[in-house]
């Protein structure tokens, strides 16, 4: 064979290698872009083995959490985490954008720019003792620690990021003169005050003593009562009556979505928020409602993973902003008798009176607690 076959010979192999390559790079590249990450937005996520609540659980994932999204089935994504493959609702994970490496690289040298609400964030840490750089609405690096510091003193969610859990705590602690802890986080909006669970409404929430309430978003009023507290408030409706308002102000349903609420302690108002799911103890056998319902405060946490519960702080929170139209106590108690009066004088009736106050052919229905089967998004035990 000639020295010019042999060049055409080498040549025609490279080429082939060069395309092979290429088609590996397109597959590779094409992998990749179907490919995307997610991070989990809620506490105690199910990871299911088909794209529905019916299949099997493969794990528990939390909220933070990074997750491989395969591919999609209706409102569910398909991920890998934990070494599983499996399903997660759509309206948990949120999708992060890509970025090749000359946005990466832009992205890295980019210097935050200068922000009068940067500004007024660093003046507020600074006032706290928490920041100690130039007043220049730069956040960045050294802002970012001073806020870490600042949620970890107050309780909160240490990830250096000012949110709005963490705005409304600096606002507060700073119109306060603050002292280095979570009791100074109090603030008041209209007559609703946002109270700091451990040290403040913690000890202001009576035990076993009826507590009027009324629902943010129906402006409908009933009645709890606390019968334990420890990382939140357990409540019951106090009466048959209290159940049947609340089954019907969450559209005849119980479920885990919070709602948020104006909870009346000694005539004082505070923003607090509960779930609509019955579950665990239940004190009050005749109040129609099989278990009780968890009631959260400002940075109040669950009993089981001593962790936050994202979900039920926002509806804290929009009691509080919507604080100015709580109704006045003298509007509850100046009627002729306030609700907590009312569901007294009804717990002292008898069977047969409990009874007539049922809406014909229509029972409350009875809830079993769930054991150790956590919800969905999340555990309240």
């Amino acid at each position: 064979m000639g020295k010019q076959k042999w060049i055409r010979l080498i040549c025609c192999v490279l080429a082939v290698v060069m395309a092979l390559g290429l088609i590996v790079l397109t597959v590779v590249s094409a992998f990749a872009a179907a490919t995307r990450t997610g991070r989990i937005t809620a506490e105690n996520v199910t990871l299911r083995k088909g794209p529905n609540t019916e299949t099997a659980r493969l794990s528990t994932l939390q909220k933070g959490q990074k997750v491989t999204i395969l591919g999609s089935s209706g409102r569910w994504y398909q991920v890998k985490a934990d070494g599983k493959t499996g399903y997660v609702r759509d309206d948990l994970i949120v999708v992060e954008k890509s970025a090749s490496g000359s946005e990466k690289q832009a992205a890295s040298e980019k210097k935050e720019r200068p922000s009068a609400a940067g500004k007024e964030l660093q003046s507020a840490l600074k006032e706290l003792g928490f920041y100690s750089g130039a007043l220049d609405g730069e956040t960045g690096r050294q802002t970012a620690a001073a806020v870490k510091a600042f949620q970890k003193a107050y309780g909160l969610q240490a990830d250096g990021k000012a949110g709005q859990e963490t705005l409304v705590a600096l606002k507060a602690a700073a119109e306060s003169g603050g002292n280095g802890s979570s009791a100074a986080c109090i603030a008041v909006n209209g007559g609703t005050i946002l109270a700091e669970w451990y040290n403040a409404a913690k000890g202001i929430v009576p035990k076993y003593e009826a507590l009027s309430c009324v629902d943010v978003a129906t402006g409908e009023q009933f009645v709890l009562r606390c019968f334990s507290k420890g990382s939140h408030a357990d409540v019951e409706p106090l009466t048959r009556t209290d159940t049947q308002t609340l089954y019907r102000i969450n559209g005849s349903r119980w479920c885990w979505t919070p709602r948020a609420i104006w909870v009346y302690v000694e005539g004082r108002c505070y923003a607090a928020a509960i779930n609509m799911q019955p579950h665990g103890p239940d004190t009050l056998p005749d109040n129609g409602m099989k278990g009780q319902i968890c009631m959260h405060f400002f940075c109040s946490r669950q009993h089981n993973t001593g962790a936050e519960n994202a979900s039920l702080q926002r509806a804290v929170l929009e009691a509080f902003e919507k604080g100015d139209a709580a109704p006045a106590w003298e509007e509850i108690s100046g009627a002729e008798k306030s609700p907590a009066e009312e569901s007294k004088n009804e717990m002292k009736t008898d069977e047969t009176k409990a009874e007539e106050t049922e809406p014909s052919g229509e029972n409350i229905p009875e809830t079993e607690a769930p054991g150790m089967d956590t919800p969905e998004t999340e555990s309240e035990t």
